[in-house]
């Protein structure tokens, strides 16, 4: 019988999420969230050239600066 591996919890604070997923959680197309990258309003982590990533918290902050 196998032994079950421990698993790692997932922080969501430190999650990086695609253009796509990040679009899901603002409730808009993944064509606006490109606008919102390159207007400079959510910072995003370059993996290559064609590879972008935004952390949760970035996410998260954009959102309480848009609510206040």
């Amino acid at each position: 019988m196998k032994k079950a591996r421990p698993t790692t919890p997932i922080v969501l604070s430190d999650r990086l999420l695609t253009i796509l997923e990040a679009a899901t959680l603002l409730g808009l197309g993944d064509i606006s969230v490109r606008r919102m990258i390159r207007r400079g309003e959510l910072p995003v982590l370059r993996l290559n050239r064609n590879v972008v990533r935004i952390r949760y918290n970035d996410l998260q902050t954009y959102l309480q600066s848009k609510a206040a």
